[in-house]
């Protein structure tokens, strides 16, 4: 009985709906304020009533595996309520999986036979046999024999028609499905919803990118619209079919006025949009799209749409910011689009943006180190180093969790680089320097070349901070031998020899520098002008500094150091202290 039950398990949802309503179900009233309740039950309400207990006992017997209890309960609930179409197919499914053929005919005859003013049982009927025809062969010819009785019996019903059309066309007896259309749509039926049922149903059969399809297709929907013109339901489904199939004009017009009588329609309204952005009125359908945004700030779809115009036109800032908005009110959020929407964010010099998507995604996926490393540079890039290297701590601790192998991966010389840099910004020199050391030992050894930032890097510290300044040259000539020409590396072997008191040797490294730059950086020609200064060569380097200055990354220090420069006589230069004294 397992395998039966598993071979239904299919309908499992639908049938743990009970059947019917419970209209016989009667409340008594309250006699002269009596503080009971009683209820009398009609005898068709009992039988049902007893029908959907037995109902939910059969499940209950299946939540705990006890089958054949299970059917027993199912079989006494249809016996009771015999009208309970779905659970009169599941119970057939049950007995096919078995192979018990004649019981199961016998319960959807019996359940047809219990609804006969609706087609519902014969329908349920006639698609059991059309399932199970591979496994019982004359069942095929059963199946078409109920559809035609169907049919018969509730001509007015789209739906039988549609079911026989679809057997027809699954046996490949086209000609036949061609004359059960014909007769259908032959019919002079007065209710529109016939005919929107028949085009449906026509709809998977002929298939309105073929040729001649289309028209016979879009006939069928305008028998409905000219039954009810003035209907918002009846007008939708052709517009939708006009949008997809080479109609989009007339789309357009049905949908507006779809808007217009139902303005609380915001699908209608997604749909106009739509129509209208493609047939080049964007400016129409960004208007749209504005307007559901003013109904409903909380689209997703409206969100992502304006996104897309937004971008097209050029806008990227409000184009991220729509998209930002369709993630945060979206129902499928997911890791990669948030991770996506940041990086490009960062691209866009958005990095305050960035960060509520980043605190969503931190949350949503705990396990995973990314939002808080994106997390980290955003606030580096917001000059709040202590929270950059807070969120360094958060990834390293998260990436330490996983296994090995990703950890590994996640944890490299980039990372730790990144995390030096930012405690170099905040001061903490001693932290840097053991991130410095961490990066060039994460290095993988097919790679030397990947290790040549952090031997910048930690040099620099050093410079920077007088700290280790004999050492540094070494680290910055292996950053060189490794990537030669590098303008930042070269830029560091000329602070190096400023250092050192070197200024020629300065001067020349720093010219280097600047010439293998792509684009003039403020820090190498500071470097050259402090260079150009210490030898003397005021009037050079005042210039100097001024082109420094002048450039987007000059900084605060620099224009003081400028506007020094022009108030106080220079002293005459010192020569260097010798090579030997300084370690």
């Amino acid at each position: 009985m397992a395998g039966a039950l598993e071979g239904a398990s299919a309908g499992r949802a639908e049938a743990t709906q009970p059947s019917g309503d419970l209209t016989g179900l009667l409340p008594g009233g309250l006699d002269n304020g009596d503080a009971g309740t009683e209820f009398f039950l009609s005898g068709a309400a009992r039988a049902r009533a007893e029908a959907l207990t037995a109902y939910w006992r059969g499940l209950s017997a299946e939540s705990r595996g006890n089958l054949d209890e299970a059917r027993r309960q199912h079989l006494e609930a249809l016996r009771l309520d015999p009208g309970h179409l779905r659970l009169a197919a599941r119970l057939a499914a049950w007995h096919a999986v078995e192979g018990e053929w004649e019981e199961a005919l016998a319960l959807l005859e019996m359940a047809a036979q219990a609804v006969p003013d609706r087609p519902d049982g014969l329908l349920a009927l006639s698609e059991f046999c059309a399932r199970y025809q591979d496994r019982r062969p004359d069942l095929a010819e059963q199946a078409l024999a109920t559809a035609e009785a169907a049919v018969a019996r509730f001509p007015s019903h789209a739906v039988v028609h549609g079911h026989l059309i679809k057997l027809h066309w699954r046996r490949g007896a086209r000609e036949a499905a061609a004359a059960a259309l014909e007769q259908a749509a032959a019919r002079p039926e007065q209710d529109p919803r016939y005919w929107l049922g028949l085009a449906g149903a026509a709809l998977p059969v002929w298939p309105p990118a073929e040729p001649g399809n289309r028209d016979t297709l879009l006939a069928l929907f305008r028998r409905a619209r000219a039954l009810a013109p003035d209907d918002p339901s009846v007008a939708e489904p052709l517009a939708d079919f006009l949008a997809l199939y080479g109609g989009l004009d007339e789309a357009s017009a049905l949908y507006q006025e779809l808007v217009t009588r139902r303005p609380e329609h915001l699908k209608a309204r997604e749909k106009l949009a739509r129509t209208l952005a493609l047939t080049d009125r964007r400016a129409e359908a960004v208007e749209v799209w504005q307007k559901i945004l003013g109904i409903d700030p909380q689209n997703e779809t409206a969100h992502l749409a304006l996104a897309r115009h937004l971008s097209q036109a050029g806008d990227p800032a409000s184009s991220l910011r729509h998209r930002a908005e369709a993630l945060r009110w979206g129902r499928g959020e997911s890791l990669r689009d948030a991770l996506r929407l940041v990086r490009d964010m960062f691209a866009a010099d958005q990095p305050r943006q960035a960060l509520p998507v980043l605190e969503r995604a931190e949350f949503k996926a705990p396990g995973s180190p990314e939002p808080p490393y994106l997390a980290a540079l955003a606030h580096r890039a917001l000059g709040d180093p202590p929270r950059a290297l807070a969120a360094f701590a958060r990834a390293a601790a998260v990436a330490e969790a996983t296994d090995p192998q990703t950890s590994a991966a996640f944890l490299g010389e980039g990372f730790f680089f990144d995390w030096a840099t930012t405690a170099s910004l905040a001061g903490q020199i001693d932290e840097a320097e053991k991130k410095f050391r961490e990066s060039i030992a994460r290095v993988p050894p097919q790679s030397p070349e990947r290790a040549a930032k952090s031997y910048n890097g930690l040099a620099y510290l050093w410079l920077e901070n007088d700290r280790n300044v004999g050492e540094a040259g070494p680290l910055v000539e292996r950053a060189l031998k490794l990537d030669p020409g590098n303008p930042a590396y070269l830029d560091t072997l000329g602070w190096f020899h400023f250092k050192r008191g070197e200024y020629d040797q300065s001067l020349a490294a720093l010219g280097q520098a600047e010439s293998a730059s792509p684009q003039p950086v403020a820090e190498i020609i500071d470097h050259r002008a402090q260079a150009l200064w210490a030898l003397g060569r005021q009037a050079e380097a005042r210039t100097a500094l001024q082109q420094a200055v002048a450039l987007p990354d000059g900084t605060a220090t620099m224009r003081q150091r400028l506007e020094g420069w022009r108030a106080t006589p220079p002293a005459p230069p010192k020569p260097g202290p010798p090579a030997a004294a300084i370690k």
